[in-house]
């Protein structure tokens, strides 16, 4: 994002940017052998698709409810 904005200011003279970047949710992080995990993986399986767990960022419901203890995976 800082590199999209430095980007556009350097193409017009004069322009400036300063970004300022805050994280308002923490990244969720639900363990490859969490029984919500292992369920997701083998429903995508029983229909002949494979899942690739990965980590993402803050800011969906799934953060949320993982925050306050209930494990969910988008």
């Amino acid at each position: 994002m800082r590199a999209c904005f430095a980007e556009a200011a350097a193409r017009h003279p004069g322009a400036a940017a300063e970004v300022t970047v805050t994280r308002q949710y923490e990244p969720m992080a639900v363990p490859d052998d969490a029984p919500i995990m292992q369920l997701v993986v083998s429903a995508a399986a029983r229909v002949g698709r494979t899942i690739t767990p990965a980590g993402m960022g803050g800011g969906c419901d799934a953060n949320v409810l993982n925050r306050r203890g209930l494990q969910v995976v988008n």
